[in-house]
């Protein structure tokens, strides 16, 4: 995990994001109707926002940063964070 968004963020905080988010697309998803294939396919792939070795989606990642921002800085610090994170990612 970049290291800006494990300050940001602790493990904990990114995984109840992961599954605020999967549980947003999974209500999208039924609203389709859940005995549809679409729907089957998509509850037996499982979550794409965290994986079963710890990563996190980058949707999981920017909502954390998101939060952080939110919390405790001004849309310009949360700019600062995102290029620490580009910086990382090299």
């Amino acid at each position: 995990m970049p290291s800006c968004i494990h300050t940001t963020c602790s493990e904990v905080e990114l995984a109840a994001i992961a599954h605020e988010l999967d549980a947003a697309e999974r209500e999208l998803m039924a609203s389709a109707g859940v005995d549809s294939a679409e729907f089957a396919a998509y509850v037996a792939e499982g979550s794409g926002n965290v994986a079963e070795h710890g990563m996190f989606s980058i949707q999981a990642c920017l909502g954390g940063v998101w939060r952080w921002v939110m919390r405790w800085g001004r849309a310009r610090s949360g700019c600062m964070v995102l290029l620490a994170c580009a910086g990382d990612a090299g």
